[in-house]
């Protein structure tokens, strides 16, 4: 149980983190979300082939990675101005569903 509330600490620091900082981390989350396409494809390969000290380069850069994507996603939805204005909601409600129905 002691495992979970570390986890669960470590996630608040970086939303917090990621929360209050005024810098705009569009970038290094977009950096970030093209690294985590990386880390996929270096699974697939470390998968395939047998990389000296694979697993930990993959343990570490998975770490790394998915703290920089908290931060950022944090950082993102902070400074929306209300529930709908976050990116997510935007490209869900643009497009009504009755335009998915309208063919048939």
């Amino acid at each position: 149980m002691g495992g979970v509330r570390g986890d669960g600490a470590v996630v608040m620091a970086l939303g917090a983190a990621g929360y209050g900082t005024k810098r705009d981390l569009s970038g290094p989350g977009r950096l970030a979300f093209f690294a985590l396409l990386a880390f996929i494809v270096f699974g697939i390969v470390t998968a395939f082939a047998q990389i000296p000290n694979g697993s930990l380069v993959y343990s570490i850069a998975g770490l790394v990675n998915f703290a920089c994507l908290t931060v950022a996603d944090f950082q993102r939805r902070g400074s929306s101005s209300g529930p709908h204005s976050a990116p997510c909601w935007r490209h869900r409600t643009s497009w009504p569903a009755s335009t998915c129905f309208s063919s048939f």
